[in-house]
């Protein structure tokens, strides 16, 4: 499992994928760096699909980038918002975390939406650490949070 290894946008949007169990996908993706027979190929067509996903470019997903930990918020809050229409749950303040402000500025709101939907809790009480790898134990944990608020 790698539980101290960083995610990749491919591995991702697979999980993700899975999670909103693996639904028909009618097109290949406009991305030239996701080859029709990779692993995540379904996956990243079915997030772009959904808008979860923009390229890094217009033609270029990078499916093996790794993410930072407010890349996968963002993604996450957009499969929250998006897919599993939690819209009434209301950003909260980040005011108390140490860090608040190296947040950038388009992770900012899903930060404090994870944060209000308890999905993120800050490590030691004051940091979210916004720049630092998206670790998979991490990712795991949050997305076993997740699968408690949809499923509750």
């Amino acid at each position: 499992f790698d539980i101290y290894g960083t995610m990749t946008r491919g591995m991702l949007v697979t999980v993700l994928y899975r999670m909103a169990g693996s639904p028909a996908v009618t097109a290949n993706s406009s991305f030239t760096d996701v080859a029709s027979d990779a692993y995540y190929a379904d996956a990243v067509s079915w997030a772009k699909s959904k808008d979860l996903v923009d390229g890094v470019s217009v033609d270029k997903f990078d499916p093996n980038d790794e993410m930072t930990q407010e890349e996968f918020v963002t993604l996450l809050y957009r499969y929250c918002i998006y897919y599993c229409g939690l819209s009434d749950i209301k950003p909260g303040s980040l005011d108390n975390y140490g860090d608040a402000e190296d947040i950038a500025f388009y992770a900012q709101t899903p930060f404090a939406w994870c944060v209000s939907a308890g999905i993120i809790t800050a490590e030691d009480g004051e940091k979210l650490r916004p720049g630092e790898d998206a670790i998979r134990g991490y990712v795991a944990l949050m997305l076993q949070r997740l699968d408690m608020l949809v499923n509750d």
